[in-house]
């Protein structure tokens, strides 16, 4: 069904407590838009920060191999990472044509799907091979420190990753589900309103 044709046959019907198709699409798009522009700035800040620690492998002088294989992990979890989201998430940027709400629902639908993989599995892999990293990185560093500034540093490293784990990621999670949902639920009142399944 065409974009003229699911227009017409919307104006046949009766109002009811479903919103206009129009703004249902459009809250669609600019929910994919969101995604898209997410998309792009994760892409850009973690090729950015795997740059920049790079950078620093090659011009600071490394004495243990802990600290070496600490940077190789955290830029392995950056690239795994990254390889991942843009794989599962390539869909976002493949053009969309005028579509009928049955297929945002579908387009938005697999895009949630994908999107809770990550937050669940890619992520927490991401979290722990880039924690391991760190910690294996600062070695070197922390034993030049006094006992008590190394154990300081160390606490408040991983507190701050444990604050990102525990509070940060799950409040981001649960903003992105609830626009998802809302967009989600509004089509499928307008697909089940259109007589779809």
């Amino acid at each position: 069904m065409n974009q003229t044709d699911f227009k017409a046959l919307w104006q046949g019907l009766p109002t009811g407590p479903v919103p206009p198709v129009e703004e249902v699409i459009g809250e669609a798009k600019k929910l994919l838009r969101k995604s898209r522009m997410k998309l792009l700035m994760t892409n850009v800040t973690l090729v950015l920060t795997a740059a920049f620690i790079i950078i620093l492998f090659f011009n600071i002088d490394i004495k243990m191999m802990t600290t070496r294989l600490g940077i190789l992990l955290i830029v392995l979890s950056i690239i795994v990472y990254i390889a991942v989201y843009n794989r599962l998430l390539a869909d976002l940027f493949r053009p969309v044509q005028e579509m009928d709400s049955k297929a945002y629902l579908k387009k938005l639908i697999g895009a949630n799907k994908k999107q809770q993989y990550l937050q669940r599995t890619a992520l927490a892999i991401y979290y722990l091979f880039l924690s391991i990293g760190i910690c294996l990185y600062m070695i070197e560093y922390t034993m030049k420190m006094p006992l008590w500034a190394a154990i300081l540093t160390y606490v408040l490293t991983l507190t701050w990753i444990g604050i990102n784990w525990f509070v940060f990621r799950p409040r981001t999670i649960r903003k992105q589900q609830v626009a998802f949902d809302g967009v989600i639920e509004k089509l499928q009142q307008v697909d089940s309103q259109m007589g779809g399944e």
